[in-house]
């Protein structure tokens, strides 16, 4: 992911993930080994239009500067199955390598930041880590986070009367409930904010590890797999430098201090500094605070599990509208969380006894979308979550649009299982917003038979506003339906679907099928769906197929013989 720019020098992000991992501890000679690892790395990104050059820099030389003569040039590539880096040297700093040097591991390569290690070498009780809790009044601020009507409680101890009960029932695994349970609550609280207890997954690494010798500490960033890392540049009164906001899989919404770009007075190969900024201390690479959504509540007992496998949390990349002064987040759970309904994948029993309870729901655990103002980065402020059991698993997205001036947010119903299924026709779920942005009005549209056993395509959009008079017009999406299995694969169409917004009442709105395939069932769209204009006319992008499980198979004329992996546009 690209970050802001300055003159000719970049940053960027990498989202990295290590199922395992073995740390080579020096005294004793040892290895230790921990699992589901999430690390966030910064290179540098040197551009050149005029010379159309571009390439990935590593921070060979410690100093926060991109320079072209001092920090070499990096690309990533795989021998066999094994993740190599290729590393050159600039030494006339023109911008284009001029020696090749040995091959590396990423391990071995120089960041400007990586998250992670800073994350790890962090105490545990300085992080700030917000959930939400059991209140029901919307918008809730961080002003005071301690349990109470409109604020944003803090993930800790003291505060658990106010969320606890969503964290589960029978937490010590001893088949019953009691209070050796709110005794072990107060540990899985203390473990997910970064301690390390006897009874659960390891995390530790001791002294004399590869990371920092002088530390002894817990790995506290989980694996970030799907989410990309979105950066929001600010330049107001609360901020002058960079945050990336990015979802993991440790059931969080991380915010890390990305940093400002300065130029100002470099000359010759030095092209760009990583400044803090002016408006704060707060350190390059720093999480600056991270949101639990009640949702992911449940599935934390699971996180720390010893024999923990993988489930999915916050692995919806993270959507920014900008309005105004406001900067609207709303990050998700994709296949993270369960699905309502009675013959979906359901959350646990002891979080979620009615999973057929409609918004707002009684039932904690479904896969749910959230929305955060980050005007100000240090001080997020809560603005809804949202779930329904027919919103099965938040796989779309959002799309958030525009009509004299109400805000509205679209959702589409997405799979009900990990191999991409639908049991139930698309769904379309429409929040409308107040004037803070906390939910006014959800609407609901059922597609109808002709879309049974559907789901929809990712969405990530503003919409079309044909005429530029700020009102969007049109909203266009895909879907995939089911249609019958052949020879044991199942059978998928689908297609490229509109939403005409007419005004501010959602129910007028003209929902309808958009392309035409000359197959009859079309084809499953997944992937996004884009447009540009060209010579005054506008033109749609798309891309067709599907990719839950490794064969993938569809019919495209008389049997299951195309394979046709999903292509993100």
């Amino acid at each position: 992911m690209l970050g802001e720019k300055s003159r000719s020098g970049l940053t960027m992000l990498q989202a990295v993930f290590y199922p395992s991992k073995d740390f080579d501890i020096s005294l004793p000679p040892s290895t230790t080994t921990l699992s589901w690892l999430g690390y966030l790395n910064n290179l540098w990104y040197y551009e050149n239009s005029t010379n159309n050059i571009a390439n990935l820099r590593e921070e060979t030389l410690h100093d926060n500067f991109l320079n072209l003569q001092t920090d070499y040039i990096v690309s990533f590539d795989f021998v066999g199955s094994q993740l190599v880096v290729r590393s050159w040297d600039d030494t006339d700093g023109d911008g284009v390598g001029n020696v090749q040097l040995a091959d590396k591991l990423l391990d071995d390569v120089e960041m400007v930041w990586e998250a992670g290690e800073i994350l790890f070498k962090r105490t545990p009780g300085t992080r700030k880590i917000f959930v939400n809790d059991s209140g029901t009044s919307y918008p809730k601020s961080p002003n005071s986070t301690i349990c109470g009507s409109n604020n944003l409680v803090a993930f800790s101890t003291p505060n658990k009367a106010c969320f606890g009960s969503y964290l589960g029932t029978d937490l010590n695994n001893d088949a019953a409930v009691n209070a050796a349970d709110n005794t072990q609550a107060d540990r899985l609280i203390n473990y997910i904010i970064g301690t390390d207890y006897p009874e659960y997954r390891k995390r530790t690494l001791p002294l004399q590890n590869p990371i920092d010798a002088s530390v002894a500490g817990t790995w506290k960033l989980g694996d970030i797999i799907y989410s990309t890392p979105q950066i929001l540049k600010y330049d107001n009164t609360y901020s002058d430098y960079s945050v990336a906001y990015v979802g993991a899989n440790d059931g969080m919404l991380h915010a890390f201090k990305v940093g400002k770009l300065d130029s100002t007075g470099l000359s010759g190969t030095t092209k760009v500094q990583l400044t803090v900024g002016s408006k704060d201390t707060i350190a390059l690479g720093e999480e600056m605070w991270a949101f639990i959504p009640k949702n992911a509540l449940p599935y934390l007992r699971f996180y720390a599990d010893p024999n923990y496998c993988h489930n999915y949390t916050i692995d919806l990349s993270p959507y920014i509208y900008r309005y105004g002064s406001n900067r609207l987040l709303i990050g998700g759970m994709r296949l993270g969380g369960a699905c309502g309904g009675t013959s979906t994948l359901n959350p646990p029993t002891d979080t979620c006894s009615t999973p057929t309870s409609p918004y707002p729901s009684t039932c904690i655990g479904m896969s749910s979308y959230f929305a955060l103002n980050v005007k100000d980065p240090n001080n997020p402020k809560l603005l809804w979550e949202f779930s329904d059991p027919a919103l099965k698993f938040t796989f779309s997205g959002p799309a958030v649009v525009n009509y004299n001036n109400t805000r509205f947010v679209i959702f589409l119903s997405g799979p009900e299982n990990y191999s991409g299924n639908s049991s139930q026709n698309l769904r379309v779920f429409v929040l409308k917003l107040n004037a803070d942005d906390t939910i006014n009005t959800v609407y609901t549209k059922d597609m109808g038979t002709s879309y049974a056993n559907g789901f929809g395509g990712r969405l990530f959009t503003k919409g079309l506003d044909m005429n530029e008079d700020g009102n969007t017009d049109f909203v266009f999406f895909g879907y995939s339906k089911y249609i019958n299995t052949v020879s044991g694969y199942p059978q998928w169409g689908g297609g490229v679907a509109k939403i005409y917004i007419t005004g501010a009442n959602p129910n007028a709105w003209v929902y309808n099928d958009y392309v035409t395939f000359a197959n009859t069932n079309g084809f499953p769209i997944t992937s996004k769906v884009t447009f540009d204009k060209c010579f005054d006319n506008y033109y749609l992008y798309f891309t067709s197929g599907r990719y839950f499980t490794s064969n993938e198979l569809y019919n495209t004329s008389a049997g299951p013989v195309t394979n046709k992996p999903d292509i993100v546009a």
